[in-house]
């Protein structure tokens, strides 16, 4: 049951604006091709689709980079949570420790660096 939980409760705005920019192209090309209506009829639902598709398309992009990069942050923590439990239980040592706390810190880095492309 654990992957319902990752279903969105409702339709993201930008899934919203390709799915209507894909009707808008593929009803101009229908139009267009299937029930040879002249293409001067038509311009106007690609003029408006093709916009909307690359809009949408980078929109997706863009929180599908968002969601991995705080997945990854929500990662780092949760080592950082576990590292701290094995310590107060000295299962790790101080100089162990301080090693995972680097380890993270790299990982931390690696992801702003990606972040200022």
């Amino acid at each position: 049951m654990n992957g319902f939980s990752e279903i969105p409760k409702y339709v993201r705005y930008d899934f919203l604006i390709t799915f209507i920019a894909i009707i808008l192209i593929s009803s101009a090309w229908y139009f267009t091709n299937i029930n040879e209506i002249p293409k001067e009829n038509t311009n106007i639902f690609y003029l408006i689709g093709i916009p909307l598709a690359i809009w949408g398309f980078g929109e997706m992009y863009n929180n599908y980079r968002e969601g991995r990069d705080l997945k990854q942050l929500q990662t780092i923590v949760e080592k950082r949570e576990i590292y701290e439990k094995l310590a107060k239980n000295r299962i790790l040592d101080s100089e162990k420790k301080g090693f995972f706390i680097n380890e993270l810190k790299k990982e931390m880095s690696e992801i702003i660096e990606k972040r200022k492309v």
